[in-house]
């Protein structure tokens, strides 16, 4: 659908003439996404949080623990769902790859979020064949891409990573079975060259 309305001319108010300005308000619109919900974003479950701190009735704790658990896969679902819509986006050459790049570093900035986390490995699975592809002369940052696996696979085997880059920081990086599980097959996907092992269901958008 997006492929197709961005070939629409729109007319800027006052403005001689037509522009396609379509793809400029999505990137734009994505950019947004990712910036709103970077490493300090506030998000509904946060003012539930610090009720929760403040609750002091057992009653009302239960409730607002209820309450927070049903917002915080409400705020996933949405999360997820965004990163592999601007996947696609990208896939149908309506994002260049610098904005994939972009998204990419800032989710590896938060690697101590297992949200994080989870939503670079799925935007991986859906960009990861497209970047490998791209033209190390067009794409500044192509040299970039193998460092991206390389901290993927340290979180995964739980060695120290860098938090900050920086080669006297020491912090290990924690990961959950599942999400170490999740990188693991990420890079075994890319490995076989982004074909689906047998037994395995390629995973992606699915028609109404």
């Amino acid at each position: 659908l997006c492929s197709k309305i961005v070939e629409v001319q729109i007319k800027r108010p006052g403005n001689q003439g037509s522009a396609s300005i379509f793809r400029n308000v999505l990137v734009k619109t994505c950019q947004n996404f990712f910036e709103q919900n970077g490493e300090n974003a506030k998000r509904p479950s946060d003012e539930i949080v610090e009720k929760l701190e403040a609750a002091t009735e057992e009653l009302e704790k239960k409730k607002l623990e209820a309450e927070l658990n049903i917002q915080r896969n409400k705020e996933k679902r949405r999360i997820t769902g965004n990163i592999r819509f601007i996947g696609e986006l990208y896939k149908q050459n309506l994002m260049v790859a610098s904005i994939m790049h972009f998204c990419v570093l800032l989710l590896l900035r938060q690697q101590g979020d297992e949200e994080s986390l989870e939503c670079l490995c799925k935007l991986l699975e859906t960009v990861g064949r497209k970047l490998d592809m791209s033209d190390p002369k067009k794409d500044k940052f192509f040299s970039q891409i193998e460092n991206y696996y390389a901290k993927l696979t340290d979180i995964a085997k739980a060695r120290p990573v860098p938090k900050s880059g920086k080669a006297d920081d020491s912090e290990v990086i924690k990961a959950s079975s599942r999400i170490k599980f999740m990188i693991l097959d990420l890079i075994d996907y890319r490995n076989f060259g982004w074909k689906v092992k047998k037994g395995k269901k390629e995973t992606g958008p699915k028609t109404i």
